[in-house]
């Protein structure tokens, strides 16, 4: 899935032109987020807070993030369009456990019992330029 505008769409899919291109080249994504130096959950707060070197941490509510997860489950494949209803999501939601994928996402499992859902640090910067927009 890539970001754009707010909205998220479905990678390219191969032709039968590409049937050529090596697996590597064609599929990996390039991700242009590095990692966060700094992931934290702050429950009091009801936040998120990542930070990214020498920026300001950006502080990210929970319920927020959560009806923003990029899985299948909440994310049309085809159309890109959100399924997820924020109203769906209790407003008191929280994480119960972080784990990274890899060097390129954190994967959350929420206490509303959804955990499918894998965060890359291009999405997270999104996620963190939106919330100071609106701050």
């Amino acid at each position: 899935m890539r970001v754009k505008n707010g909205k998220f769409f479905p990678l390219p899919t191969l032709s039968r032109s590409d049937a050529n291109v090596p697996f590597t080249s064609c599929c990996l994504i390039a991700m242009s987020a590095p990692p966060p130096t700094s992931i934290r959950v702050l429950r009091d707060a009801g936040v998120v807070e990542v930070a990214w070197g020498d920026k300001p941490a950006a502080r990210l509510p929970f319920h927020f993030v959560r009806c923003l997860c990029p899985c299948a489950g909440c994310i049309d494949e085809i159309s890109g369009e959100r399924t997820l209803n924020p109203a769906d999501v209790p407003q008191d939601v929280t994480p119960v456990k972080l784990a990274f994928s890899g060097n390129y996402a954190l994967k959350i499992a929420w206490s509303d019992g959804h955990d499918t859902g894998l965060y890359t640090w291009d999405l997270l910067q999104d996620l963190a330029q939106q919330c100071s927009k609106s701050n």
